[in-house]
């Protein structure tokens, strides 16, 4: 009998142990999450476009519609990344990068972060209406 209440003390003893333990790790690990979900959710509606590719001009125009900044902004043809004029877009804000050796690419990707997290980007390739020779 002495035995029984012995090993049910103990039992209830280590689910304790565990369940502060469990509450504090939730606790820590659980800021992070909630934070990063928050700046996804918000920005959801961010996004950069790109409202001109002139392969004639050497021109890139790209723009920031959205109600967010957008920040590290890195623009790249095909793969191979050119330096952004503006690395940074606050709302309506637009960039324009000349001189650039568009040539036989077929693509232009305009990447950033929103809320210097959340990965946003625009694309136009050849055959979109952004793309203009």
């Amino acid at each position: 009998m002495v035995a029984i209440i012995l090993l049910i003390a103990f039992t209830i003893a280590i689910g304790g142990i565990l369940s502060v333990w469990f509450s504090g790790l939730v606790r820590i690990t659980g800021g992070p999450t909630e934070a990063s979900a928050k700046k996804v959710a918000e920005c959801a509606i961010a996004r950069l476009v790109i409202e001109e590719v002139n392969a004639t001009l050497g021109r890139i125009i790209y723009a920031n519609p959205s109600p967010k900044l957008i920040t590290n902004i890195k623009i790249t043809l095909d793969g191979s990344e050119v330096s952004a004029s503006k690395t940074t877009l606050a709302t309506g804000e637009v960039g324009v990068n000349t001189n650039v050796s568009v040539g036989g690419n077929t693509t232009v990707v305009v990447r950033g972060l929103c809320e210097g997290e959340v990965p946003v980007e625009g694309r136009c390739s050849v055959g979109d209406i952004c793309w203009k020779r």
